[in-house]
């Protein structure tokens, strides 16, 4: 094998052009698979940095007959689960959202957050980097308030201060005291930079007020479909007692994975890594052609070395050595390429607005390298193995004939013809991929929005729930604000909403007791509330009847009772402490 080696090595170097065409062109196919799988592997593989994320799991409602795949839960409803569930060592609820940071010496700052319950992020198996997390204790409705920060926090908020343990801020117009600081890379759930306990009341709240995510460990032993089983038992029972809250919905446990990394981000992916493997699939052919080719002029000189003795056995091991040395040299160029790829891909995430999460780490490990080997192997036999078999299945004296005649035969050349139109054909698929995935990302781009977004600005107000506790503070506040922004010179229009445009959102609006011709239910449609001004700021005219003005006001919801009168579809202002400008 050695001594094959060496000639074949010998055999390359007086075939320089060849050698050099052949090497780039598997380097180039396999550095951008190398890249993809990567990135498949950081993204689908690599799964989450918790300890035994395995047992790791999230637990939704979901709607079928929707679309809707994960809800969020009541606290009620979480309530429920803490209280008879026997599959978890550990239960947290979640919620994420927006956290005003201020303090005596600090310039009011937002941020992203999230609210926990129970054992805080020691669900997940993480330690902080300094301080402690929260104990259960800090839940305590009269409890302190207490916050663990990010190191990003610490060092852009606070410059590092060694002593920043113990050290206050207001967070939504809150004084709590700092207790911890995470790691650099720690990131859960993705974003945030805030994480408080939160405090919270037993009753008191709808059923069907649903905005936590449920996270859970396993207890030792018991299995994803175990739980699931009891979920379903638990889950019954709330359908017999509260029929009209869960009619149409169910309850399902995954693996927290499956909440970080959608269907359709994995969907996107297979796609990608079908592309690149066509690019190799392409380049392979180009070398089998030029291996081809190249068997076909070094014919004279298999023939004198079947003359000496030689198998084809051996003949076809030269031939494959050939192309796995081709293979190797391929992937040797294309690794320090990948690399570079791989950085580029970086750098184009981090600055193309949120960034990756801290646990999305790009690098070539043991089963990249595992990939990566498989790929030259794959390379090697695709590229090598039909040129190799035609070499040693040719009568020799044809061999000999077509040499003196100057030609690779008649059978080579319809092989080559072969190759070529396999090739061709991996282009077209290729081409036509990449055609629809454009198509796509062009159609996505001009969807229709029903409104001309050109010179709207927008941005989120969140109003301190401890400062605005009653609604028509937060009415009046966001009132004057409209009425002070509309007072500019360069504003021809204010509007204040509870969402974007187009998003969706949780809360849904649907007919009632208006059912369509044939006996068919109202479709559901997604539900906001908007202020006087939204609709003329967005450029959309009602068909019919008026837009919302300075009559719409709750007070004119409200019999003389205090009991909620709903006259308008949509909500004059937004009920709940956030809008958006």
């Amino acid at each position: 094998m050695l001594s094959d080696l060496r000639f074949t090595l010998r055999s390359l170097r007086k075939s320089p052009g060849f050698t050099f065409v052949a090497i780039f062109t598997l380097a180039l196919g396999l550095s951008v698979n190398t890249t993809m799988f990567s990135i498949v592997n950081a993204v689908l593989f690599k799964g989450l940095p918790y300890e035994d994320q395995d047992s790791l799991v999230s637990i939704n409602l979901a709607s079928p007959e929707r679309g809707w795949d994960r809800m969020s839960l009541s606290m009620a409803e979480f309530n429920d689960l803490v209280e008879v569930q026997t599959s978890f060592q550990h239960l947290s609820a979640r919620q994420s959202g927006t956290f005003n940071i201020s303090g005596s010496d600090l310039t009011p700052e937002r941020f992203t957050g999230t609210w926990m319950t129970g054992p805080g992020l020691e669900l997940i198996g993480v330690r902080p980097r300094m301080g402690r997390w929260w104990e259960a204790s800090d839940n305590a409705p009269d409890a302190a308030p207490v916050v663990v920060i990010s190191e990003r926090m610490w060092a852009t908020r606070f410059g590092l201060a060694p002593d920043i343990i113990g050290q206050t801020l207001r967070a939504n117009g809150e004084v709590a005291t700092i207790i911890g600081v995470t790691d650099g890379e720690f990131d859960y759930p993705n974003d945030s930079d805030v994480w408080m306990p939160r405090r919270y009341t037993r009753t008191g709240e709808e059923r069907d007020t649903r905005y936590l995510q449920i996270d859970a460990r396993l207890n030792p032993g018991v299995s994803l479909a175990t739980a699931q089983q009891e979920l379903e038992v638990i889950f019954s029972r709330w359908v017999q007692a509260y029929p009209d809250d869960y009619e149409g919905l169910e309850i399902r446990a995954a693996l927290m994975w499956d909440n970080f990394v959608s269907g359709d981000v994995k969907q996107m992916l297979a796609i990608m890594m079908g592309a690149v493997t066509v690019v190799l699939l392409i380049a392979c052919t180009n070398v089998a052609n030029l291996l081809l080719v190249r068997g076909g002029g070094r014919a004279k000189e298999i023939a004198i070395r079947s003359a000496l003795g030689g198998t084809r056995s051996s003949v076809l091991r030269l031939a494959l050595l050939e192309s796995l040395v081709l293979a190797a040299a391929g992937a040797a160029i294309g690794l320090p390429l990948a690399h570079m790829m791989m950085r580029a891909f970086e750098y184009a995430i981090a600055n193309s607005g949120d960034g990756p999460p801290a646990w999305f780490k790009l690098e070539v490990d043991g089963l990249v390298m595992v990939y990566v080997v498989a790929a030259v192997l794959f390379s090697c036999l695709l590229a090598g193995l039909m040129p190799a078999l035609r070499m040693i299945r040719t009568n020799l004296s044809s061999f000999l004939n077509d040499a003196s005649r100057g030609s690779t035969g008649a059978a080579s050349g319809k092989l080559t013809r072969a190759l070529v139109v396999a090739e061709v054909a991996f282009s077209c698929v290729l081409l036509v991929m990449s055609g629809l995935m454009i198509r796509s990302v062009v159609a996505a781009a001009n969807v229709p929005l029903g409104y001309d977004p050109t010179g709207i600005m927008t941005a989120r107000v969140g109003l301190p729930e401890t400062q605005y506790t009653e609604e028509d503070e937060q009415i009046r506040f966001f009132g004057d604000l409209r009425r002070s922004l509309a007072r500019h010179p360069e504003v021809t229009a204010v509007g204040i909403s509870s969402r974007l445009p187009t998003w969706e959102g949780a809360n849904r609006l649907v007919l009632e007791n208006s059912d369509l011709a044939g006996g068919e239910k109202q479709p559901e449609t997604g539900a906001g509330h908007v202020s006087p001004g939204w609709m003329e700021l967005m450029g959309v005219a009602p068909l019919e009847g008026r837009d919302f003005d300075d009559r719409d006001t709750m007070a004119r919801d409200r019999g003389g009772d205090g009991e909620r009168r709903v006259r308008t579809i949509f909500l004059a202002w937004p009920e709940c402490g956030r809008a958006t400008v």
